[in-house]
């Protein structure tokens, strides 16, 4: 089939879905946070307020075009214009010297970014629970993201081997993976860097206001395995955690040897699999402990699950093997022995292994990865709009999930933010003005018109 290609004069439309994005943001009344914080959001004749500025960079990422030149790509747009309250739309010059300035010189910047967020997930975010439980988990875990070859302040070498770049400590809410906070670092500060306690505890506080009368479950890395973590934990109440362990000192393999014969005569569980390999559990009572600042010895107990994976034939071949291959695995944590087995805590613990779905959906799926600026507080202004991006694709997924006119064939949990951005966000549409009214004509022929239609209203 051969077909002629013409030009047309209607304003045709392929992220229309932008006026949700808009709709939503607005819902949380972000002019009021913005103001409080000594933010312009007032435009004069030839003039971008900050307000501008700030919503041009989220419409930016929320259509997966995360830099600056992009602009151009809408600086003809009338459709992008009054989606977005803009009387015009800056230049790609005008929007990266205004981003550094805000960043650099507007000290509440982030202060602000963080109550929208929060407002956001308080109005509208749901966070589900787990494994059949009622707990709702909170998932800490530091994502690099990778800028080698490039010059931007913070980029260091990271601990994956051969690439620099940030390290931020992420922390996402629920079995959706709402994205409740984050901290932005170097990419050579340690999982457990100076001020990462401080973060847990305000995170957590947040958890709590979001979900008040709900047991949260904060899970974490074993880069995060420190006797203060887990003192500060066990005083929260109504607050479990599961932190993998690893063993220190000189003794270490002496130590590991003397575990896995404990576990072999004392485990409560074991699991054999058809290809030879036995799965052994087993717990330890353990006491965590440390000084404080004014040198009071503080110790709190809780719970060493043990795992030991013993291999008795070989991987590759199915050889048996003359001397079975056994390696050991811990992790600490204080949920109740009477009703959290240790090969439950484990399985919860490996749920865990989500958040880096979610991370993947943040640094890829918005194509955040690479930021914009050479300069390192522009790029955490950068990371902080796209938290709010990300939690508003998240909820409108959940919200599309509920809609009888997506009808999945299977039951989700959660839409991906690139199936977000895919059936919503680029929605193909006419723009036009019709009976002094400014119009978008959806598609009749398009099964996802009448979701779209759905969501524009329920917001």
């Amino acid at each position: 089939m051969f077909f002629n290609i013409q030009y047309t004069d209607q304003n045709l439309q392929s992220n229309t879905g932008l006026c949700i994005i808009a709709k939503l943001f607005q819902s949380i009344q972000p002019k009021t946070i913005f103001r409080a914080h000594c933010l312009s959001v007032n435009t004069a004749e030839n003039y971008f307020s900050d307000r501008d500025i700030l919503i041009t960079c989220l419409a930016l990422i929320a259509t997966g075009n995360p830099h600056f030149e992009a602009i151009d790509l809408f600086k003809n747009d009338l459709f992008f214009r009054k989606a977005l309250l803009l009387n015009n739309v800056p230049s790609k010059e005008t929007l990266r010297q205004r981003m550094d300035k805000i960043a650099h010189q507007k000290e509440f910047i982030f202060d602000a970014f963080f109550k929208l967020n929060f407002k956001l997930l308080k109005k509208y975010a749901q966070p589900l629970p787990i494994l059949n439980t009622n707990l709702i988990p909170v998932d800490f875990d530091v994502t690099v993201f990778d800028n080698t070859g490039s010059k931007k302040q913070g980029v260091e070498q990271s601990y994956r081997p051969k690439i620099k770049g940030f390290a931020p400590m992420m922390t996402n809410i629920g079995r959706q993976g709402y994205l409740l906070h984050h901290q932005f670092r170097k990419g050579n500060d340690h999982s457990n860097c100076p001020g990462t306690f401080e973060y847990i505890l305000q995170t957590l506080n947040l958890a709590r206001r979001l979900c008040p009368k709900q047991k949260l479950l904060a899970r974490f890395d074993s880069g995060n395995d420190s006797e203060k973590n887990i003192v500060g934990l066990s005083n929260l109440k109504n607050t479990y955690f599961i932190v993998k362990h690893h063993l220190k000192g000189k003794n270490v393999k002496n130590a590991k040897n003397t575990l896995i014969q404990y576990v072999l005569n004392n485990y409560t569980a074991k699991k054999e699999f058809p290809n030879g390999t036995v799965r052994y559990f087993a717990e330890q009572p353990f006491i965590a402990a440390m000084y404080d600042e004014y040198d009071n010895f503080i110790q709190k107990s809780c719970r060493r699950i043990i795992s030991v994976v013993e291999l008795n034939n070989d991987i590759n071949t199915g050889q048996p093997l003359l001397i079975p291959f056994r390696s050991i695995h811990f992790w600490r944590t204080n949920l109740p022995k009477s009703t959290f087995s240790p090969k439950k805590v484990i399985n919860l613990y490996k749920d865990h292994g989500t958040s880096e779905q979610f991370h993947s959906e943040f640094k890829t799926d918005l194509d955040i990865e690479r930021l914009p600026s050479a300069k390192f507080k522009t790029n955490q202004l950068f990371v902080a709009i796209s938290q709010i991006v990300f939690n508003l694709l998240r909820i409108i997924g959940q919200r599309a999930l509920k809609s009888i006119f997506l009808n999945p064939k299977q039951k989700y949990h959660r839409l991906k933010i690139r199936t977000v951005l895919l059936k919503i966000i680029l929605f193909p549409a006419r723009f036009m003005r019709k009976n002094k009214v400014w119009t978008i004509a959806l598609p009749r022929s398009n099964p996802l018109a009448q979701l779209f239609h759905q969501l524009y209203f329920e917001f």
